[in-house]
């Protein structure tokens, strides 16, 4: 039976014909999540600036949604990769420096 085998550039080098590899799956999970947090923005807009648009109001709720789902997804590998890692991106990348920011 085939399993699924590890290269070197991440996801999409995994085969089906090699050996796992647990620290280069590790390694891209954390890749890809340290990716998906650096992409996240919930806009720094000042209260008064959401009062007035009702648009700018979805877009922070919709980004800060995304926030929170990305918070629960990080929290979601705990006991698969390193507690230092995953307190790294949920703690520091996610709610400080997006979330805290943000003003919501």
């Amino acid at each position: 039976m085939p399993t699924i085998g590890c290269g070197g550039d991440g996801l999409q080098s995994l085969t089906l014909r090699d050996p796992m590899c647990p620290q280069e799956l590790a390694a891209a999970v954390t890749a890809k999540l340290r990716d998906t947090v650096d992409r996240l923005r919930v806009p720094p807009w000042p209260s008064t600036a959401v009062a007035v648009s009702s648009a700018a109001t979805v877009v922070r709720a919709r980004r800060f949604g995304r926030a929170v789902r990305l918070l629960a997804n990080v929290a979601a590998f705990d006991g698969l990769l390193p507690a230092e890692t995953l307190a790294e991106l949920a703690l520091r990348d996610v709610v400080q420096r997006q979330v805290s920011r943000s003003g919501c």
